[in-house]
């Protein structure tokens, strides 16, 4: 009986050592999945930082809307002509005087002298060349490049808050121009700058209102989610990432949608497309 016992005592010793073992083991494998997920999660705010500058990147390198027309470049406009009247010979006294005055006319001005032989009696009277004095020299688009120039240089020196106001200034003079999208798109970057992503979110959704066909819509399509991730709306920034996917699949942000989207949920990598796999 007391060999029984004994024996019984040495199983659950070893059954105890054992389980603490097991114990020991899952605490340790609970704690390194615990450091695995705190890296992953570390891992996945470097590549959206990455991601963020590599958008910053291409949009600055992006060539901007050249101006319609270069500075200073003279615009032909029809000429202010001289009017010319004929008069015919006539035989009173009142005029031969008139004819008389043309032909001195004709004699004192410069450059060779027109003939014109009028119908019926009288001698041809020569009407005088008038030069034709050049065009006025426009400096709308000339001014229009410069502040757009003005205004891209701000920007570039971190001087958000003037730049804001030159792009601003821009857009309200030359509504039509080829470069008022820009700088329409460059109003709502300053503010995304600034970190008032609120107001980026207006300033990038004037743009896909104004300009819905503009080569910066998907930019600004794209900036909108940005903002909502930066104030923490997950939901409507993914509704931003995938409307770049639907309406810009081609777009040069697209692919950087698409990663938006796999970043914040894993499951959507199944849909090629980027909308949800729910």
């Amino acid at each position: 009986m007391a060999t029984v016992w004994c024996q019984v005592s040495a199983a659950l010793v070893i059954l105890n050592a054992v389980a603490c073992a097991e114990s020991a083991e899952v605490v340790e494998l609970r704690r390194l999945s615990s450091q695995v997920e705190a890296m992953q999660r570390v891992q996945a705010q470097y590549d959206a930082k990455m991601e963020e500058l590599a958008n910053r990147v291409y949009v600055l390198s992006r060539p901007q809307a050249p101006p319609s027309a270069p500075a200073g470049a003279a615009v032909p406009t029809p000429p202010e002509l001289k009017v010319v009247r004929l008069v015919p010979q006539s035989k009173n006294s009142e005029g031969d005087d008139r004819l008389a005055a043309s032909s001195e006319d004709a004699r004192s001005a410069d450059g060779p002298a027109v003939v014109i032989k009028l119908a019926g009696d009288g001698e041809p009277e020569a009407l005088p060349v008038v030069r034709v004095p050049p065009p006025p020299r426009l400096t709308e688009s000339g001014d229009a490049a410069k502040m757009f120039d003005a205004a891209l240089a701000a920007y570039r020196d971190g001087r958000l808050d003037a730049a804001y106001q030159r792009f601003a200034a821009f857009v309200h003079r030359f509504p039509a121009h080829a470069a008022a999208d820009s700088a329409a798109y460059w109003m709502g970057e300053c503010r995304f700058d600034a970190e008032e992503y609120r107001k980026a979110v207006d300033e990038f959704g004037r743009v896909l209102k104004k300009f819905p066909k503009s080569d910066k819509a998907p930019d600004a399509l794209f900036k909108i989610g940005a903002a909502y991730e930066r104030l923490g709306d997950a939901g409507k920034a993914r509704d931003a990432f995938a409307a770049v996917l639907s309406t810009y699949p081609k777009s040069a942000v697209a692919d950087l949608a698409r990663r938006r989207i796999d970043a914040a949920d894993p499951g959507s990598r199944s849909n090629p497309e980027g909308g949800s796999s729910r």
